[in-house]
């Protein structure tokens, strides 16, 4: 599928940038950064318990990315959402039907993926000097 961009390149760049600047000791909140510069939110508004579709949704794919590109375990990942670890694998499960449905949402992950795999990438080994 070829996605096309639904966000300005500028705020695309912000997010990259903006988590470049992450510590690679708080991994979650990198990924929290990332959905919420990409789609133009703050971390509050995010993590709020507003049940606001537009809101809950990018909360989704947040909880969803956060499972996906991090070690942490559901508990860890909740305790940073105001979660319980049965509330992130439903968030998990959400999020994978707005992949496979919404097209929007599908680029939307890839793209955010994609910023923070580069940003893992630049970050040096622990044991590098």
């Amino acid at each position: 599928m070829e996605c096309q961009t639904h966000i300005p390149q500028t705020q695309f760049a912000l997010a990259w940038q903006m988590l470049r600047s992450e510590e690679p000791s708080a991994p979650v909140e990198g990924v929290i950064k990332a959905v919420c510069n990409y789609f133009g939110i703050t971390k509050r508004e995010l993590l709020l318990p507003r049940r606001q579709e537009n809101i809950v949704r990018r909360r989704f794919i947040a909880v969803y990315l956060a499972r996906e590109t991090t070690s942490k375990s559901l508990p860890q990942i909740g305790k940073v959402f105001g979660f319980d670890h049965t509330s992130v694998m439903h968030a998990c499960r959400r999020a994978e039907d707005l992949i496979q449905t919404n097209e929007f949402f599908a680029c939307a992950v890839d793209e955010i993926r994609s910023i923070l795999n580069r940003n893992s990438e630049e970050l040096p080994c622990p044991n590098q000097q």
